[in-house]
Protein backbone atom coordinates (compact mmCIF):
# COMPACT_ATOMS: atom_id res chain seq x y z
CA UNK A 1 0.00 0.00 0.00
CA UNK A 2 1.99 2.98 -1.20
CA UNK A 3 1.95 6.25 1.16
CA UNK A 4 4.24 8.62 1.01
CA UNK A 5 5.60 8.84 3.98
CA UNK A 6 8.93 11.01 3.33
CA UNK A 7 6.99 13.94 1.53
CA UNK A 8 4.39 13.91 4.54
CA UNK A 9 5.45 12.20 8.11
CA UNK A 10 2.13 12.86 9.60
CA UNK A 11 0.82 9.52 8.46
CA UNK A 12 2.27 6.35 9.28
CA UNK A 13 -0.14 4.35 6.83
CA UNK A 14 -3.35 4.47 4.51
CA UNK A 15 -6.08 4.65 7.72
CA UNK A 16 -4.41 6.65 9.62
CA UNK A 17 -4.57 9.09 6.46
CA UNK A 18 -8.11 9.03 5.84
CA UNK A 19 -8.81 9.37 9.31
CA UNK A 20 -6.60 12.20 10.36
CA UNK A 21 -7.62 14.46 7.31
CA UNK A 22 -11.18 13.23 7.64
CA UNK A 23 -10.74 14.88 10.96
CA UNK A 24 -8.94 18.26 10.25
CA UNK A 25 -11.11 18.95 7.51
CA UNK A 26 -14.56 18.98 9.33
CA UNK A 27 -13.86 18.93 12.90
CA UNK A 28 -10.69 20.75 13.07
CA UNK A 29 -12.40 23.97 10.80
CA UNK A 30 -9.56 23.06 7.63
CA UNK A 31 -11.42 23.44 5.26
CA UNK A 32 -8.79 24.80 2.92
CA UNK A 33 -7.32 21.62 3.29
CA UNK A 34 -9.44 20.08 0.66
CA UNK A 35 -6.51 21.37 -1.94
CA UNK A 36 -3.46 19.61 -0.40
CA UNK A 37 -5.25 16.04 0.33
CA UNK A 38 -7.10 16.00 -2.84
CA UNK A 39 -6.05 16.10 -6.81
CA UNK A 40 -7.01 19.65 -8.44
CA UNK A 41 -9.80 17.69 -10.69
CA UNK A 42 -11.06 15.02 -7.90
CA UNK A 43 -14.47 13.59 -9.24
CA UNK A 44 -16.80 13.08 -6.59
CA UNK A 45 -19.34 10.29 -7.54
CA UNK A 46 -22.61 9.93 -6.00
CA UNK A 47 -26.08 8.77 -5.91
CA UNK A 48 -26.98 12.10 -7.03
CA UNK A 49 -24.13 12.65 -9.68
CA UNK A 50 -20.83 13.90 -10.51
CA UNK A 51 -18.91 16.99 -9.22
CA UNK A 52 -15.53 17.88 -10.15
CA UNK A 53 -12.18 19.78 -8.63
CA UNK A 54 -12.06 20.80 -5.69
CA UNK A 55 -13.01 24.22 -5.45
CA UNK A 56 -16.89 22.55 -5.96
CA UNK A 57 -15.97 20.19 -2.81
CA UNK A 58 -14.64 23.07 -0.79
CA UNK A 59 -17.84 24.91 -1.36
CA UNK A 60 -20.04 21.74 -0.79
CA UNK A 61 -18.15 21.10 2.43
CA UNK A 62 -18.93 24.86 3.73
CA UNK A 63 -22.39 24.41 3.05
CA UNK A 64 -23.05 21.61 4.88
CA UNK A 65 -21.25 23.09 7.85
CA UNK A 66 -23.37 25.53 7.91
CA UNK A 67 -26.54 23.51 8.33
CA UNK A 68 -24.77 21.37 10.58
CA UNK A 69 -21.87 23.82 12.11
CA UNK A 70 -20.67 20.98 15.18
CA UNK A 71 -20.80 17.96 12.55
CA UNK A 72 -18.18 15.06 13.35
CA UNK A 73 -16.79 13.08 10.95
CA UNK A 74 -16.10 9.22 13.64
CA UNK A 75 -14.16 6.99 11.66
CA UNK A 76 -16.22 3.07 12.40
CA UNK A 77 -14.09 0.94 9.93
CA UNK A 78 -11.42 1.87 6.97
CA UNK A 79 -11.07 -1.04 4.99
CA UNK A 80 -7.94 -0.72 2.30
CA UNK A 81 -7.08 -2.67 -0.65
CA UNK A 82 -3.28 -2.76 -2.48
CA UNK A 83 -3.18 -1.43 -5.67
CA UNK A 84 0.14 -1.03 -7.42
CA UNK A 85 0.14 2.69 -8.13
CA UNK A 86 -1.35 3.54 -4.51
CA UNK A 87 -4.06 2.37 -2.04
CA UNK A 88 -7.98 2.27 -2.57
CA UNK A 89 -10.12 2.27 0.96
CA UNK A 90 -13.43 2.17 1.45
CA UNK A 91 -14.20 4.84 4.93
CA UNK A 92 -17.07 4.20 7.36
CA UNK A 93 -18.24 7.22 9.11
CA UNK A 94 -20.63 7.91 11.46
CA UNK A 95 -21.47 11.57 12.05
CA UNK A 96 -23.26 13.06 15.63
CA UNK A 97 -24.28 16.59 14.22
CA UNK A 98 -27.17 19.46 14.79
CA UNK A 99 -29.46 20.92 12.36
CA UNK A 100 -28.54 24.75 12.96
CA UNK A 101 -28.63 26.35 9.52
CA UNK A 102 -30.83 26.58 6.76
CA UNK A 103 -29.74 24.66 3.40
CA UNK A 104 -30.31 21.77 1.38
CA UNK A 105 -32.95 20.26 4.57
CA UNK A 106 -34.75 23.54 5.04
CA UNK A 107 -35.10 26.09 7.62
CA UNK A 108 -32.85 24.63 10.98
CA UNK A 109 -34.78 22.61 13.23
CA UNK A 110 -32.27 22.06 15.90
CA UNK A 111 -32.57 18.77 15.87
CA UNK A 112 -29.78 16.22 16.93
CA UNK A 113 -29.66 13.51 14.21
CA UNK A 114 -26.51 11.08 13.50
CA UNK A 115 -26.05 9.90 10.03
CA UNK A 116 -23.35 7.52 7.85
CA UNK A 117 -21.94 7.41 5.10
CA UNK A 118 -19.09 5.66 3.17
CA UNK A 119 -16.70 6.94 1.17
CA UNK A 120 -14.70 4.89 -1.39
CA UNK A 121 -11.16 6.89 -2.26
CA UNK A 122 -8.25 6.01 -4.91
CA UNK A 123 -5.45 7.28 -3.54
CA UNK A 124 -1.78 8.03 -4.91
CA UNK A 125 0.82 10.35 -3.53
CA UNK A 126 -0.69 11.12 -0.32
CA UNK A 127 -3.61 12.94 -2.23
CA UNK A 128 -7.15 11.13 -3.34
CA UNK A 129 -7.75 11.30 -6.83
CA UNK A 130 -11.20 9.37 -7.64
CA UNK A 131 -13.94 9.15 -4.41
CA UNK A 132 -17.54 7.70 -4.99
CA UNK A 133 -19.44 8.78 -1.88
CA UNK A 134 -22.77 7.32 -0.58
CA UNK A 135 -24.31 9.60 2.59
CA UNK A 136 -27.94 7.94 4.29
CA UNK A 137 -29.62 11.17 3.48
CA UNK A 138 -33.23 9.54 3.70
CA UNK A 139 -32.47 8.92 7.46
CA UNK A 140 -31.30 12.18 7.72
CA UNK A 141 -34.41 13.08 6.59
CA UNK A 142 -36.82 10.81 8.70
CA UNK A 143 -35.00 12.13 12.02
CA UNK A 144 -35.48 15.91 10.74
CA UNK A 145 -39.28 14.57 10.15
CA UNK A 146 -39.22 15.46 6.25
CA UNK A 147 -40.88 13.61 3.84
CA UNK A 148 -38.04 11.65 2.44
CA UNK A 149 -40.08 11.00 -0.81
CA UNK A 150 -40.94 15.03 -1.38
CA UNK A 151 -37.69 15.81 -0.54
CA UNK A 152 -35.75 13.32 -3.15
CA UNK A 153 -38.68 14.64 -6.07
CA UNK A 154 -37.62 18.50 -4.73
CA UNK A 155 -34.06 17.38 -5.33
CA UNK A 156 -34.83 15.88 -9.01
CA UNK A 157 -36.76 18.90 -10.34
CA UNK A 158 -34.13 20.94 -9.04
CA UNK A 159 -31.17 19.31 -11.24
CA UNK A 160 -33.07 16.36 -13.60
CA UNK A 161 -29.97 16.50 -15.61
CA UNK A 162 -27.85 15.06 -12.58
CA UNK A 163 -29.80 11.45 -12.37
CA UNK A 164 -28.79 10.55 -16.11
CA UNK A 165 -26.47 7.38 -16.43
CA UNK A 166 -25.86 7.13 -12.56
CA UNK A 167 -24.93 3.56 -12.90
CA UNK A 168 -21.85 4.64 -15.62
CA UNK A 169 -20.42 6.65 -11.91
CA UNK A 170 -20.34 3.85 -10.24
CA UNK A 171 -18.37 1.32 -12.38
CA UNK A 172 -14.43 1.00 -12.74
CA UNK A 173 -13.29 1.09 -16.48
CA UNK A 174 -11.78 -1.96 -16.41
CA UNK A 175 -14.94 -4.21 -14.73
CA UNK A 176 -14.74 -5.85 -11.30
CA UNK A 177 -11.98 -5.12 -9.57
CA UNK A 178 -10.36 -7.24 -6.34
CA UNK A 179 -8.53 -6.48 -4.09
CA UNK A 180 -7.83 -9.02 -1.67
CA UNK A 181 -8.55 -12.81 -1.18
CA UNK A 182 -9.86 -13.37 -4.23
CA UNK A 183 -11.95 -16.98 -2.52
CA UNK A 184 -13.26 -14.96 0.14
CA UNK A 185 -14.46 -12.13 -2.44
CA UNK A 186 -15.79 -14.84 -4.62
CA UNK A 187 -17.72 -16.12 -1.83
CA UNK A 188 -19.32 -12.74 -0.73
CA UNK A 189 -20.38 -12.11 -4.43
CA UNK A 190 -21.85 -15.03 -4.70
CA UNK A 191 -24.04 -14.47 -2.04
CA UNK A 192 -24.93 -11.13 -3.56
CA UNK A 193 -25.75 -12.28 -6.95
CA UNK A 194 -27.64 -15.22 -5.15
CA UNK A 195 -30.31 -12.70 -3.86
CA UNK A 196 -29.56 -9.65 -6.45
CA UNK A 197 -29.21 -11.39 -9.45
CA UNK A 198 -30.65 -14.72 -9.47
CA UNK A 199 -33.60 -13.45 -6.80
CA UNK A 200 -33.27 -16.21 -4.49
CA UNK A 201 -33.15 -15.87 -0.67
CA UNK A 202 -31.00 -19.19 -0.22
CA UNK A 203 -28.49 -16.66 -0.56
CA UNK A 204 -29.71 -15.10 2.96
CA UNK A 205 -29.87 -18.77 4.84
CA UNK A 206 -26.49 -19.50 2.81
CA UNK A 207 -24.36 -16.45 3.30
CA UNK A 208 -26.13 -14.90 6.35
CA UNK A 209 -25.01 -16.06 9.88
CA UNK A 210 -27.87 -16.64 11.89
CA UNK A 211 -27.43 -13.73 14.38
CA UNK A 212 -26.80 -11.35 11.30
CA UNK A 213 -27.40 -7.82 11.72
CA UNK A 214 -27.76 -5.24 9.16
CA UNK A 215 -28.07 -1.72 9.03
CA UNK A 216 -29.73 -0.36 6.15
CA UNK A 217 -30.97 2.54 4.07
CA UNK A 218 -33.35 4.96 6.50
CA UNK A 219 -31.24 4.17 9.59
CA UNK A 220 -33.13 0.82 9.89
CA UNK A 221 -31.18 -1.67 11.61
CA UNK A 222 -32.26 -5.50 11.54
CA UNK A 223 -31.34 -8.82 12.72
CA UNK A 224 -31.37 -12.54 12.00
CA UNK A 225 -32.10 -13.74 8.20
CA UNK A 226 -35.80 -13.61 8.40
CA UNK A 227 -35.80 -9.62 9.18
CA UNK A 228 -33.33 -9.33 6.75
CA UNK A 229 -34.33 -10.81 3.65
CA UNK A 230 -37.77 -8.78 4.62
CA UNK A 231 -35.76 -5.86 4.31
CA UNK A 232 -34.36 -6.72 1.16
CA UNK A 233 -37.62 -7.43 -0.48
CA UNK A 234 -38.70 -3.80 0.00
CA UNK A 235 -36.09 -3.31 -2.81
CA UNK A 236 -36.68 -6.07 -4.97
CA UNK A 237 -40.40 -5.89 -5.10
CA UNK A 238 -40.23 -2.75 -6.64
CA UNK A 239 -37.47 -3.34 -9.05
CA UNK A 240 -38.14 -7.19 -9.74
CA UNK A 241 -35.97 -7.86 -12.81
CA UNK A 242 -33.73 -5.95 -12.15
CA UNK A 243 -29.60 -6.39 -12.94
CA UNK A 244 -27.32 -6.43 -10.33
CA UNK A 245 -23.74 -6.02 -11.23
CA UNK A 246 -20.24 -5.66 -8.81
CA UNK A 247 -17.34 -3.02 -9.59
CA UNK A 248 -15.75 -2.91 -6.43
CA UNK A 249 -14.72 -5.18 -3.86
CA UNK A 250 -11.64 -5.35 -0.77
CA UNK A 251 -10.70 -7.97 1.36
CA UNK A 252 -9.30 -6.96 4.53
CA UNK A 253 -7.45 -10.05 6.97
CA UNK A 254 -5.93 -7.73 9.03
CA UNK A 255 -4.61 -9.50 12.38
CA UNK A 256 -6.59 -9.61 15.31
CA UNK A 257 -9.85 -8.75 13.64
CA UNK A 258 -12.76 -10.11 11.46
CA UNK A 259 -12.47 -10.61 7.87
CA UNK A 260 -13.89 -7.45 6.63
CA UNK A 261 -15.13 -6.51 3.16
CA UNK A 262 -16.20 -3.70 0.93
CA UNK A 263 -17.99 -3.92 -1.86
CA UNK A 264 -19.22 -1.11 -4.76
CA UNK A 265 -22.38 -2.13 -6.43
CA UNK A 266 -25.27 -1.13 -8.30
CA UNK A 267 -28.96 -2.30 -9.08
CA UNK A 268 -30.59 -1.08 -12.23
CA UNK A 269 -34.57 -1.97 -12.98
CA UNK A 270 -37.61 -0.77 -14.20
CA UNK A 271 -40.07 0.50 -11.27
CA UNK A 272 -42.71 -2.26 -11.99
CA UNK A 273 -43.84 -3.06 -8.62
CA UNK A 274 -45.00 -1.79 -5.46
CA UNK A 275 -42.41 -1.54 -2.11
CA UNK A 276 -40.19 0.83 -1.28
CA UNK A 277 -40.36 3.71 -3.96
CA UNK A 278 -44.60 4.07 -3.56
CA UNK A 279 -47.20 3.50 -6.38
CA UNK A 280 -45.45 1.88 -9.77
CA UNK A 281 -44.14 4.22 -12.66
CA UNK A 282 -42.67 1.86 -15.11
CA UNK A 283 -39.91 3.84 -15.38
CA UNK A 284 -36.03 2.80 -15.30
CA UNK A 285 -34.48 3.50 -11.72
CA UNK A 286 -30.67 3.01 -10.39
CA UNK A 287 -29.63 1.76 -6.92
CA UNK A 288 -25.94 2.97 -6.51
CA UNK A 289 -24.68 1.05 -3.06
CA UNK A 290 -21.35 0.63 -0.67
CA UNK A 291 -21.73 -1.96 1.68
CA UNK A 292 -19.27 -3.11 4.42
CA UNK A 293 -19.08 -6.68 5.64
CA UNK A 294 -17.61 -8.48 9.08
CA UNK A 295 -17.87 -12.55 8.28
CA UNK A 296 -17.49 -15.04 11.13
CA UNK A 297 -16.89 -18.61 9.62
CA UNK A 298 -17.20 -17.26 5.99
CA UNK A 299 -20.80 -16.37 6.23
CA UNK A 300 -21.91 -12.69 6.92
CA UNK A 301 -22.27 -11.69 10.68
CA UNK A 302 -22.51 -7.34 10.52
CA UNK A 303 -23.42 -5.66 7.40
CA UNK A 304 -23.96 -1.90 6.49
CA UNK A 305 -25.56 -1.18 3.31
CA UNK A 306 -25.21 2.27 2.05
CA UNK A 307 -27.39 3.34 -0.72
CA UNK A 308 -29.87 6.65 -0.49
CA UNK A 309 -33.21 6.62 -0.94
CA UNK A 310 -33.41 10.48 -2.28
CA UNK A 311 -31.90 9.57 -4.95
CA UNK A 312 -34.26 7.21 -6.23
CA UNK A 313 -37.55 9.37 -5.17
CA UNK A 314 -34.97 12.23 -7.46
CA UNK A 315 -34.59 9.86 -10.56
CA UNK A 316 -38.65 9.41 -10.65
CA UNK A 317 -38.96 13.26 -10.69
CA UNK A 318 -36.39 13.63 -13.61
CA UNK A 319 -37.42 10.93 -15.56
CA UNK A 320 -41.42 12.79 -15.15
CA UNK A 321 -39.96 16.38 -16.52
CA UNK A 322 -38.24 14.33 -19.63
CA UNK A 323 -34.75 14.17 -18.08
CA UNK A 324 -32.84 11.16 -17.07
Amino acid sequence: MALDRESDPRFTGPAQFLSDITERIWEGGGVGLIREHYAPDCPIRTPHGESLGVDTMIAATLQTLQEFPDRQALPEDIIVGDTPAGFYASHRVRSPATHLGAGGFGAPTGKAITSLSVADSLCRNNRIIREWLVRDQAGMCRQLGLDVAAHGRAMGQARPEAYHDLVDLWRDPAGLTIDGDPDIAQSVLATYRTIWRDKDFAGVVDGYDRAARREGPGGSVVHGRDRIRHALLSILSALPHGIFDAHHIVVATDPARPVRVSLRWSYHGSHIGPGRYGTPTGLPLSVLAISHLELRSGVILNEWTLLDDLSVHAQIAAHEIGVG
